[in-house]
């Protein structure tokens, strides 16, 4: 099941911290795997902060008017899909 745009973000978020707190180790890993992993992080992290720009840019879009038909095919899913994910509580829309 997919996550929600909050949760995405509240992982990246979380990951960042650890990142910068320095408490991501690997042990008994080799120093390719711990850079690998690391590199991994910073993509995980890099798509939270991609899923909050597009979250606000949707937001920005519903604002000026624009519709869920013009939405999804930008997000490469249905306007069904996108509003389901990207929708406010009061966007009745």
């Amino acid at each position: 099941m997919p996550r929600s745009t909050a949760d995405i973000i509240r992982h990246a978020e979380e990951l960042a911290d650890r990142v910068e707190s320095d408490e991501v180790t690997l042990a008994r890993a080799s120093p390719d795997v711990t850079r690998a992993y690391k590199k991994l992080l910073t993509a995980v992290i890099e798509r939270g902060k991609a899923e909050e720009h597009i979250t606000r840019a949707v937001t920005e879009l519903r604002e000026a008017g624009g519709s869920w038909n013009l939405i999804g095919p930008a997000l490469g899913v249905s306007r069904q899909s996108a509003r389901e994910k990207y929708a406010l509580p009061d966007d009745n829309s």
